[in-house]
């Protein structure tokens, strides 16, 4: 085929470009999945809703270690248990109200206080119960037998909290805390009737019925409360009470480090006498088991009023009692 340039003023050969005849061939045969895709990318569609949730998509695969580390061993199984268990974690919330400088006066969720609450008062360092009556101390304030506090007073209080206040201050900065009913308060060496002179009844602060003057020295002695466990002799890693019978005694047994059954002592009359050979006799109750006559107990030549349990022998001459 020849065309007429008309810059040259001749005729030009053309040669026809068949390089791309096998790719417009490909297309040609996928005309078909070309044209779903076309009718795909509308915004309704497949396509277009994956392009709509681009970012979506873009956010996860930036967390592919955060979802790989999920799939772990293990992981999956206590995200279970925690959603199986979510009504207890949820009623446990309500129960232990966490640490706070002030007593709560609902739950987490928003509904009341129960009986049994429990929060932990960072202000006196206590762990506090709901009761009846409100916010109690859950067990003693005071750490071991007895904690004191010594307030001078510079003002004319007539109330004493935390570590100081307006006309008073604790010489060590301590903050008040005790058990009401087991607390003894001197006012500059003389002390106080509770209920008369000084109301003590918050556990964190004392109202005197009457103000303080400056130079006033206030004592406070908080002692500790608690209640002895009940154990049970056989608990006790050094006791055993095997065997043991009416009447008997723990002992230690140095053989094998324990405290075990044994015979208790008991009031005994020992009586002293020589036979017609001059052997030493010695007459017993035995532990209360058998009496002794009067005429018996006149023939002794001496008699000893002891424990039960001794054991006599002679050593040149010397009469040895041992127990």
């Amino acid at each position: 085929m020849k065309v007429y340039d008309l810059g040259t003023t001749s005729w030009l050969q053309l040669t026809p470009t068949v390089s791309n005849q096998n790719n417009i061939n490909a297309v040609n045969s996928n005309s078909a999945n070309i044209n779903t895709v076309a009718s795909d990318l509308s915004g309704s569609n497949n396509i277009g809703a994956v392009a709509g949730n681009a970012t979506n998509i873009n956010t996860v695969a930036g967390l592919n270690t955060e979802i790989s580390n999920l799939g772990t061993s293990g992981t999956v199984a206590s995200i279970n248990t925690v959603a199986n268990n979510l009504a207890d974690i949820n009623a446990f919330a309500n129960i232990y109200l966490g640490p706070s400088g002030s007593a709560p006066s609902q739950d987490p969720d928003g509904s009341a206080l129960d009986v049994g609450d429990l929060y932990f008062d960072t202000t006196s360092d206590t762990l506090k119960v709901y009761k009846s009556g409100g916010w109690a101390a859950a067990g003693s304030t005071v750490n071991g037998t007895s904690k004191r506090y010594i307030y001078n007073i510079t003002g004319t209080p007539t109330t004493l909290t935390g570590a100081s206040g307006t006309g008073y201050a604790e010489a060590t900065s301590q903050i008040l805390s005790y058990d009401a009913g087991f607390v003894d308060i001197f006012h500059n060496g003389v002390k106080m009737i509770l209920g008369t002179d000084v109301t003590a009844t918050s556990g964190t602060s004392l109202v005197f019925a009457s103000a303080l003057a400056n130079g006033d020295v206030v004592d406070v002695v908080a002692y500790g409360t608690f209640e002895l466990a009940n154990i049970q002799a056989n608990d006790l890693t050094d006791v055993s009470t095997a065997g043991v019978s009416d009447g008997q005694v723990l002992v230690y047994n140095s053989s094998n480090s324990r405290f075990q059954p044994g015979n208790a002592s008991s009031a005994e009359v020992y009586g002293f006498n020589k036979n017609a050979s001059g052997q030493l006799i010695i007459t017993t109750t035995n532990k209360g088991a058998d009496n002794i006559d009067s005429s018996t107990f006149a023939s002794f030549d001496d008699v000893l009023f002891s424990a039960s349990g001794f054991t006599f022998s002679i050593s040149n001459g010397n009469l040895i009692a041992t127990i």
